[in-house]
């Protein structure tokens, strides 16, 4: 019996995927998609996963790929489906996650003027955010060869040497139902990933021990970084000013002598910038996620070395007087053993000081539990052993960046490639997906209703998600912003804290979401964790909490000035 050509190709095309490395597909409902989605389907060596809506889906690739390190597949129909994934499909080229979107498209005698029904131009629709686009022949009128072949070509593109997102647009034609049985195609075995060439930056690297430097380590997902830049920092004597997303600070502290972990805090007063002077400063990881170090470099006019892993979130946004290094891990480590020489074990001494002192103000200054700090506190040192902490654009991240300690067993992830509050549900949704541990995540009210759709997605993934909800009543971070001194003239809470009154306690029992509220840090403690979605609401009164942290800010400034001194 003659086969479905149609099906032939695509069941070929998805079996090189998986035997490439691939083994999640999100899909989404569609017509156009239905040769796709079907093959997919079928595929043993895929599990898919259904999402409602596009937007969502992107957002929950994004997460299972992060979860994974290995590359997720999206697969949707023709129209304004594919362009609900631009926002996922940014933040996965910003920050160097593998998402490969599968994108059905009408044939061409159907695109154009014809006024054919949920057509738009969906070539080269993401532009530069894509490591590669590939246009399809019609789905039927090449060869199963030729569609594993453009497989194997996608899996280059969206691997090393820049890992990110790929479209693959594929035009059907109707009939889009399969002829016969569909066709499974044996994957068999896996074939390893290729890895980036080795550059050359070992004495480049070397070059900059002997002088008085830090190593400035941003968001960071690659474990594979973490044993190197502790090294390289231990070999030089340099700091290691660590964010709580570099995986140093909250889940490799105890193996980093080196770490600072409140580095940004310091650098942010007056005293300390000017006492702790640097000759030279290398960031290793995406763009920090406050001012303060490139500042503190550049009114210094420290040299500035830029490492870059392939992924090179950097490019877009590093300081155009930097050094860009690119190199991998383990041309990091080799410059280890090339280094000789005394260290300045005085210039490390010196932050160990001042951020013993901000540690001490931390954890001795009353706050009120239902504050930001204090929830972001909490909730970080109170997770369990091999927890994943997701935590949330724009207030979220801050507050855990200044206020957490520093711990040795959580996996920290954030999306800070583009920095967008979209999504963030859904992406803590595909981390939970990835089955690696329990997954926690902390985000602010605005963020939370802003993907508050995605809340039946995790249901329906029937993934283990705690949401720890910190709802001041609107945008929080605008009260930071310059833009909060001009009040009434400007309309201030209307058009920008944008208080929105919404009460969130229905939530409770809605396709068995767990609802709670939290009125002490103690409860917040309590309630973490356990199965199904579960949502902790912290209600935060807008004006306390801007006091608490005028108050925290103020003792922690007083004590790096004296420790400065």
């Amino acid at each position: 019996m003659p086969g479905d050509p149609v099906y032939d190709e695509v069941a070929a095309f998805l079996a090189e995927l998986a035997r490439g490395g691939v083994r999640h597909v999100v899909l989404s409902p569609g017509s156009r998609s239905t040769p796709l989605t079907i093959a997919a389907a079928a595929q043993p060596a895929l599990r898919h996963w259904m999402q409602l809506d596009e937007r969502t889906a992107g957002f929950f690739a994004l997460g299972l790929a992060k979860a994974t390190r290995s590359p997720v597949a999206l697969v949707c129909t023709s129209g304004t489906a594919v362009a609900n994934y631009y926002p996922a499909v940014i933040e996965a080229s910003r920050t160097g996650v593998p998402l490969i979107v599968l994108s059905a498209d009408r044939p061409p005698e159907l695109r154009g003027g014809w006024g054919s029904n949920q057509t738009i131009d969906q070539v080269e629709m993401f532009g530069r955010y894509v490591r590669s686009y590939v246009e399809m022949p019609v789905g039927g009128t090449s060869s199963a060869d030729d569609a594993r072949s453009a497989a194997v070509g996608v899996l280059a593109a969206v691997g090393a040497p820049q890992v990110g997102p790929v479209q693959v647009n594929w035009p059907f034609r109707k009939p889009l139902e399969p002829v016969g049985a569909v066709p499974v195609v044996d994957v068999g075995a896996v074939e390893p990933q290729a890895t980036p060439a080795e550059g050359n930056v070992v004495a480049a690297l070397a070059a900059a021990a002997g002088r008085r430097g830090a190593l400035v380590v941003g968001p960071l997902d690659d474990p594979a970084w973490s044993d190197a830049l502790c090294n390289y920092a231990q070999a030089v004597g340099w700091p290691i000013l660590a964010e709580a997303t570099s995986q140093l600070r909250l889940d490799r502290s105890d193996e980093a002598a080196n770490l600072i972990s409140f580095g940004d805090r310091i650098v942010h007063d007056s005293a300390a910038r000017e006492s702790l002077v640097p000759e030279v400063v290398i960031f290793a990881g995406a763009t920090p996620t406050g001012p303060g170090f490139l500042n503190w470099a550049e009114h210094h006019d420290a040299q500035r070395i830029l490492l870059i892993d392939p992924p090179a979130p950097w490019l877009d946004s590093g300081p155009i007087d930097a050094t860009a290094i690119f190199c991998t891990p383990a041309d990091l480590q080799r410059t280890v053993g090339d280094i000789a020489g005394p260290v300045d074990l005085a210039w490390l001494d010196q932050w160990k000081v001042v951020d013993r002192q901000v540690e001490s103000v931390l954890t001795s200054v009353a706050l009120p539990d239902a504050c930001g700090p204090s929830v972001a506190r909490t909730v970080a040192s109170s997770l369990a052993g091999g927890a994943h902490l997701v935590v949330a654009n724009s207030m979220s991240v801050r507050d855990l960046d200044r206020y957490g300690s520093p711990r040795s067993d959580v996996r920290v992830h954030a999306s800070r490639g583009a920095s967008g509050i979209d999504g963030q549900i859904a992406t803590a949704a595909g981390i939970a997906a990835a089955d690696i541990g329990p997954v926690t995540l902390l985000i602010g009210d605005i963020a939370f209703l802003h993907d508050l759709s995605s809340l039946l997605a995790a249901v329906r993934a029937g993934v283990d998600l705690t949401i720890v909800l910190v709802n001041d009543d609107g945008g929080g971070i605008f009260s930071m912003l310059p833009i909060a001194d001009h009040g009434d003239s400007v309309r201030f809470h209307e058009l920008f804290h944008t208080p929105h009154g919404t009460d969130l306690t229905p939530l409770g029992g809605f396709e068995g979401i767990e609802f709670v509220r939290a009125e002490s840090a103690a409860e917040l403690t309590q309630t973490l964790g356990g199965p199904g979605v579960k949502v902790i609401e912290v209600v935060i009164d807008h004006e306390t909490n801007l006091e608490a942290r005028r108050s925290i800010d103020a003792a922690i400034s007083a004590a790096v000035s004296a420790g400065a001194a």
